[in-house]
């Protein structure tokens, strides 16, 4: 079957080259379950690997940041640190004076 190597940047595994046991399907994605892992076998997207699609390298838009703001403050200040909600504060001068 060959071998994937982790791509996730933020994955503890990545860079690492695992043995693929065996592929399936999860609805309309592909994963690799693959030999490694602290249980002897984990099983990974095709995303998170080197056979998956590329990560697209996007930046958020003033408009994407408002509306990020708006949805977190809406989950309730009582759920946000007072670090959380200064950085808030921070992005929503910076969108309103990005315009």
């Amino acid at each position: 079957m060959g071998f994937v190597i982790v791509t996730h940047p933020f994955h503890p595994l990545k860079g690492q080259r695992l043995d693929i046991l065996y592929v399936k399907r999860r609805g309309s994605d592909v994963v690799f379950v693959c030999s490694g892992g602290v249980s002897g076998q984990i099983t990974l997207p095709a995303g998170w690997t080197d056979r998956g699609e590329p990560p697209q390298q996007r930046r958020l838009s003033a408009e994407h940041l408002a509306a990020l703001n708006t949805l977190v403050r809406a989950l309730g200040p009582e759920r946000l640190s007072g670090e959380a909600l200064s950085a808030l504060d921070v992005l929503a001068r910076g969108t309103v004076e990005g315009r």
